[in-house]
């Protein structure tokens, strides 16, 4: 990691000052998408966990929602949790596992 990104890291942990109980004791439930904005949390949460402030390790969640089938990018998504060394739950929707609706009341 670099010494700019550690220094902003730095930065922003100092503003979450306030919350520190909540984020440094509670386990984070970290919806990952793969993309930039949930990549860069992970990136948060390792920076905590390396300057050990973190009692326990954040979980990764994905859901896929099955919208469109596309494999390798599911296979990258997970070889990238995987990557991270955390606990993960990669979690493909499936639609006949939701009851079927019964109209609006």
């Amino acid at each position: 990691m670099s010494k700019d990104i550690q220094i902003i890291f730095s930065q922003i942990w100092e503003m979450l000052k306030e919350y520190e109980d909540l984020v440094t004791k509670s386990p984070a439930i970290i919806a990952y998408s793969g993309g930039k904005d949930s990549t860069l949390i992970v990136h948060f949460y390792l920076w905590m966990k390396e300057q050990d402030l973190l009692q326990k390790d954040p979980i990764l969640y994905h859901l896929d929602h099955s919208i469109r089938s596309n494999q390798i990018q599911e296979d990258q998504i997970r070889n990238h949790m995987e990557s991270f060394e955390l606990p993960s739950i990669f979690k493909k929707k499936t639609y006949h596992s939701f009851p079927k609706s019964q109209g609006i009341a």
